[in-house]
């Protein structure tokens, strides 16, 4: 799981990046996991991502389905 950096840690422009991805993927409805393994699959388009979990959560569906999907 990806953990919240530490006030004044620097971090590399690829944490910056996951960790900015981890953040959308979990307000868009993922789970903590879910969102820290789709942040760190940079396969996995982020827009795709958060499309499909919003479609899945409309339909009352798990959004781990949205998960199993994309990985």
């Amino acid at each position: 799981m990806l953990h919240a950096p530490e006030e004044g840690q620097q971090l590399s422009e690829a944490e910056k990046a996951a960790w900015w991805r981890y953040t959308t993927l979990v307000d868009a409805g993922y789970s903590e996991p879910s969102a820290a393994r789709l942040a760190l699959a940079r396969y996995v388009d982020l827009h795709d991502a958060v499309d499909l979990v919003t479609n899945v959560l409309k339909r009352g569906k798990d959004p781990e389905l949205a998960e199993r999907i994309l990985l």
